[in-house]
């Protein structure tokens, strides 16, 4: 009787547990099917104190690029395979120290009625906010050699916010070919610019807020081109092509 007493017991003992992990595991894989449903998944991973789960979460958009993106992708890997020349803006400020960047954008326009270059700077760039407030301060365009010391100037001048050292800038004449004397007659924010622009559009940019991530075009007069060697027609100018820099092998 005592042996049948304590083997009823026993059983209502367990039959009182697995009631009690059921209900214990029931939240729980009610939570794990919600965060199914929220776009969450649940992995098990294998540690050093066996399987573990972990959370990870999935984004319920689509990984596809926009139109847009995909258009200045296009368009980036279509202008690699072009060459520009490598050049270095140069400008004195009001203080008397020198400020540079390089530049791959510098372009010719115009001959008549008067030399004209365009180049771009994108912000937040300390030169060209100078170049906004003070249009009419002169600055110099080095035009560059293919030449190893070159290369480096123009790594160094790419670099933002970089302390460049004026032994940098008294060898740019050195490194270089040409230099071209230039002001600013007009400036553009390309960020003002759509489908829809036309030519009463206000095209002046020397306000600087709401300029960060977007681009100023400069037009520059050139009022003096200088060579800088006694054989400039046989120099080899330092170009940029996808994403290396390079040179042009003049003509015999």
């Amino acid at each position: 009787m005592l042996c049948r007493s304590l083997n009823h017991n026993l059983r209502r003992i367990h039959s009182a547990t697995t009631t009690a992990d059921r209900i214990r595991r029931t939240p729980r894989r009610h939570a794990l099917q919600l965060l199914s449903i929220r776009g969450i998944s649940t992995r098990k991973t294998a540690g050093r104190d066996g399987a573990v789960e972990k959370l990870s979460t999935s984004s319920d958009h689509s990984s596809t690029p926009s139109p847009a993106a995909s258009a200045q992708d296009a368009f980036r890997q279509l202008m690699r395979q072009l060459s520009y020349p490598v050049t270095i803006l140069t400008v004195q400020l009001h203080n008397g120290d020198q400020h540079g960047a390089t530049l791959s954008s510098l372009s010719s326009i115009a001959l008549e009625p008067k030399p004209m270059v365009s180049l771009s700077l994108r912000h937040p760039s300390r030169l060209a906010t100078y170049l906004l407030r003070q249009p009419h301060v002169p600055f110099t365009v080095y035009l560059l050699n293919h030449h190893p010391q070159s290369i480096q100037l123009a790594t160094l001048f790419s670099q933002p916010r970089s302390q460049i050292p004026h032994a940098a800038f008294a060898s740019l004449q050195r490194s270089s070919f040409a230099s071209l004397h230039c002001q600013v007659i007009k400036s553009f924010n390309l960020s003002d610019l759509h489908p829809h622009f036309n030519s009463t559009s206000n095209l002046d940019s020397c306000c600087e807020h709401n300029l960060t991530g977007s681009s100023t075009l400069f037009i520059a007069q050139v009022l003096q081109s200088t060579p800088l060697t006694a054989n400039t027609l046989q120099q080899q100018p330092l170009m940029y092509h996808n994403r290396s820099y390079t040179t042009i092998k003049p003509q015999d």
